[in-house]
Protein backbone atom coordinates (compact mmCIF):
# COMPACT_ATOMS: atom_id res chain seq x y z
CA UNK A 1 0.00 0.00 0.00
CA UNK A 2 1.17 3.14 -0.39
CA UNK A 3 0.23 6.89 0.58
CA UNK A 4 0.39 6.25 4.45
CA UNK A 5 -2.73 5.11 6.55
CA UNK A 6 -5.11 7.88 6.18
CA UNK A 7 -4.65 7.66 2.66
CA UNK A 8 -4.07 3.97 1.32
CA UNK A 9 -4.12 3.34 -2.14
CA UNK A 10 -3.60 -0.24 -3.20
CA UNK A 11 -0.08 -0.47 -5.73
CA UNK A 12 -0.49 -0.42 -8.93
CA UNK A 13 -4.12 1.38 -8.59
CA UNK A 14 -3.02 4.42 -10.40
CA UNK A 15 -1.77 2.40 -12.92
CA UNK A 16 -4.74 3.02 -16.38
CA UNK A 17 -3.60 -0.46 -16.97
CA UNK A 18 -5.30 -2.00 -13.71
CA UNK A 19 -7.73 1.15 -13.16
CA UNK A 20 -11.47 0.47 -13.53
CA UNK A 21 -13.30 3.40 -14.06
CA UNK A 22 -13.70 6.67 -11.71
CA UNK A 23 -10.86 6.58 -9.71
CA UNK A 24 -12.22 8.81 -7.36
CA UNK A 25 -13.40 6.60 -4.57
CA UNK A 26 -9.52 5.59 -3.93
CA UNK A 27 -9.32 9.08 -2.52
CA UNK A 28 -10.84 9.71 0.87
CA UNK A 29 -10.69 13.52 1.18
CA UNK A 30 -8.81 16.43 -0.25
CA UNK A 31 -7.49 19.27 2.37
CA UNK A 32 -6.68 22.78 1.58
CA UNK A 33 -3.29 22.60 3.22
CA UNK A 34 -2.55 19.73 1.18
CA UNK A 35 -3.37 21.85 -2.28
CA UNK A 36 -1.52 25.03 -0.67
CA UNK A 37 1.40 22.75 0.18
CA UNK A 38 2.00 20.88 -3.25
CA UNK A 39 1.39 24.79 -4.98
CA UNK A 40 4.19 26.04 -2.76
CA UNK A 41 6.49 23.14 -3.69
CA UNK A 42 5.43 23.23 -7.41
CA UNK A 43 5.96 27.51 -7.66
CA UNK A 44 9.45 26.79 -5.72
CA UNK A 45 10.87 24.00 -8.32
CA UNK A 46 10.67 21.33 -6.02
CA UNK A 47 8.63 19.14 -8.49
CA UNK A 48 9.48 17.70 -11.11
CA UNK A 49 6.56 15.99 -13.82
CA UNK A 50 8.00 12.13 -14.82
CA UNK A 51 7.88 13.12 -19.08
CA UNK A 52 8.38 10.32 -21.08
CA UNK A 53 7.92 11.92 -24.30
CA UNK A 54 6.87 15.00 -26.12
CA UNK A 55 5.11 15.19 -29.68
CA UNK A 56 4.31 17.99 -32.05
CA UNK A 57 0.23 18.19 -32.45
CA UNK A 58 0.67 16.64 -36.07
CA UNK A 59 2.51 13.50 -34.60
CA UNK A 60 -0.99 13.12 -32.31
CA UNK A 61 -1.63 9.64 -33.99
CA UNK A 62 2.10 8.98 -32.91
CA UNK A 63 2.25 10.06 -29.38
CA UNK A 64 -1.53 7.21 -29.00
CA UNK A 65 0.41 4.47 -30.09
CA UNK A 66 3.44 5.27 -27.83
CA UNK A 67 0.39 5.04 -25.31
CA UNK A 68 -0.92 2.07 -26.32
CA UNK A 69 2.78 0.17 -26.62
CA UNK A 70 2.11 0.43 -22.42
CA UNK A 71 3.91 1.14 -20.02
CA UNK A 72 5.52 4.72 -20.98
CA UNK A 73 8.05 5.99 -17.99
CA UNK A 74 6.39 9.20 -17.17
CA UNK A 75 3.57 11.28 -19.45
CA UNK A 76 3.14 11.37 -23.00
CA UNK A 77 2.73 15.05 -23.73
CA UNK A 78 1.08 16.62 -27.23
CA UNK A 79 2.07 20.54 -27.50
CA UNK A 80 -0.33 22.51 -29.24
CA UNK A 81 1.86 25.23 -29.37
CA UNK A 82 5.88 25.55 -30.75
CA UNK A 83 8.06 25.99 -27.79
CA UNK A 84 10.18 29.29 -28.35
CA UNK A 85 13.83 27.96 -29.36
Amino acid sequence: MAGGPRRAIPDGAADPAHAAGDLRGLFSFVRRQDLLTLKSLAERGYLTPAVDSTYPLAEAPAAIRRLKEGHPHGKVVVLTVTPDA
